[in-house]
């Protein structure tokens, strides 16, 4: 310890208070218990120095707040880093950790984004399951961003502990960004993460799905590269079938927004079939093209269609032009072709 964190006197004094804090959780308060949470807070301080900065900033500021400390927040960072249920449980009762109700939340941050590192999923449940929202806007902001930051980490590597994440955020959020939401959604779609969403989809409001139609429509245009949009996620042709029939089996297209009065939406469904199109993609498009189908207020001759019509016809796809004459496309709109039609 010394040769980690100096000389230091008020090290050993707090690392003392966290250990008290442990026992007395714990119940157990006999001389072999205590051996084994010393050691497991040393371990926890040189693997994690930054659940107590003293540990790396020794200055005057931090030695004062060390000192007028309880060891709790250290305590239940500890504990979560030793994978130890019953401990966080205890330390986050209402009766053992004021900290849900009227603390500045950096004991939520430091504990939440450890378990959240560590793939704890358990540990994640138990520290929601004990985290209100607060009405204390500069609390509800560290909770918000530690929050954020855990759907941002666990989306690329556990999914269910970004789901239980993302639950809490739509519960509790006062104002959620739509950056975060549509980041989020874009990330799920190229990782395939049909599970969260599905859930992010049926959460949203029409305004945050109306976002997700265009977003997805962005990265999924083979040419958004050339815009930079679609540096970050490309999909091959599998995925943008998966992901297609996912889409509207979750309505987020809807099928009867082929002729929707609200011209995004309509525009947004024309959209997909463009995407699909312009992507060469006859299996993708069926599936939409089926799903639009069953709609009882496409138009024969829809009019949209006719962009369709003509990206097919550039790119000589007779397969597409087929497949849109017969739901209805116009074949005898100049389609920009050179020559006879």
């Amino acid at each position: 310890m010394v040769a980690l964190y100096g000389a230091n006197h008020v090290l050993p004094m707090h690392i003392n208070k966290i250990v008290d804090v442990l026992v007395n959780v714990s119940g157990d308060t006999s001389p072999d218990k205590r051996s084994v949470w010393v050691r497991g807070v040393i371990g926890a301080l040189i693997k994690t120095p930054n659940i107590c900065k003293l540990a790396y900033n020794p200055s005057d500021k931090s030695r004062s707040r060390v000192m007028s400390s309880s060891g709790r927040q250290e305590a239940l960072s500890v504990a979560v880093i030793m994978g130890k249920r019953d401990t966080v449980c205890a330390l986050t009762t209402e009766q053992g950790a004021m900290w849900t109700k009227c603390s500045t939340g950096s004991e939520l941050g430091c504990a939440l984004e450890l378990a959240v590192q560590n793939d704890d999923l358990d540990l994640v449940e138990v520290l929601l399951s004990h985290t209100q929202r607060s009405d204390v806007s500069k609390v509800m902001k560290v909770q918000t961003i530690t929050v954020v930051n855990g759907i941002t980490h666990a989306i690329r590597s556990n999914e269910p502990i970004a789901l239980a994440l993302l639950e809490w955020y739509i519960s509790n959020t006062k104002h959620k960004e739509i950056r975060h939401l549509r980041d989020w959604f874009e990330e799920a779609c190229a990782s395939e993460l049909m599970g969260f969403l599905g859930r992010l989809i049926a959460l949203s409001t029409p305004g945050m799905r109306k976002e997700f139609r265009q977003s997805f429509l962005t990265i999924a245009d083979p040419y958004s590269y050339v815009y930079g949009y679609g540096r970050r996620h490309r999909f091959d042709p599998q995925l943008f079938r998966v992901l297609v029939s996912f889409l509207l089996v979750a309505g987020l297209f809807d099928r009867g927004n082929m002729n929707s009065s609200e011209w995004t939406e309509r525009a947004q469904f024309h959209g997909l079939i463009n995407t699909a199109v312009r992507r060469g993609d006859l299996n993708a498009l069926e599936r939409v093209m089926a799903a639009s189908a069953n709609s009882d207020r496409l138009r024969p001759n829809a009019k949209g269609l006719s962009t369709s019509l003509r990206l097919a016809a550039q790119q000589s796809r007779f397969d597409i032009c087929t497949l849109l004459i017969n739901h209805g496309a116009n074949f005898d709109l100049d389609v920009g072709m050179q020559g006879p039609r």
